[in-house]
């Protein structure tokens, strides 16, 4: 009879513990392993708050795709520009993204496009940026490939639409 209590428990404290290392973190693995779309996009924009508070203009262009930065002209001072733009101290910021992706034998494609809302001190804004994620095809693509930023006020105007197609920084201004 003991035997059995003995083997019961076993079983039983298996199927709980399973083959679990205590020692690993494999949440914490997992959930790197498979980061949200809108975790990526709160990275990111995490990241250019950081740079813009900082006014580190050559690790801001870091964060820009080396395909894309072929195509901007004078990426510093689009960069001096953005900074000059935003008027106060961020107080907060918060948003949304959306994502497309494709797989082209076997060659994925992720492409996401934040949007969000920039508290200041002082003024309220509105921030896109694009990006791809992930290109197996051509890594060189992986990065930021616009930014655009207007004032709350400005994109509240009825006839107001984000149209620059190119890649860059684009401030809008009323």
């Amino acid at each position: 009879m003991k035997q059995i209590i003995f083997i019961f428990c076993m079983i039983l404290m298996l199927s709980f513990c399973g083959c679990t290392n205590v020692g690993s973190n494999r949440n914490e693995y997992m959930s790197n392993w498979f980061k949200s779309e809108q975790e990526i996009s709160d990275n990111m924009m995490k990241q250019i708050i950081d740079l813009y508070n900082e006014g580190n203009v050559k690790e801001f262009e870091k964060l820009f795709s080396q395909n894309s930065k072929k195509d901007i002209e004078d990426i510093n001072k689009q960069i001096s520009s953005f900074f000059e733009f935003i008027d106060g101290d961020i107080q907060e910021y918060s948003g949304d993204c959306a994502s497309s992706s494709e797989n082209n034998n076997g060659n994925k494609r992720i492409e996401l496009d934040g949007m969000y809302h920039i508290s200041t001190s002082k003024n309220e804004y509105y921030l896109n940026f694009y990006m791809v994620y992930k290109a197996d095809d051509v890594p060189s693509d992986i990065g930021l490939s616009k930014i655009e930023i207007a004032t709350e006020q400005t994109v509240n105007r009825e006839n107001f639409m984000w149209d620059t197609s190119e890649n860059g920084i684009f401030v809008v201004r009323e």
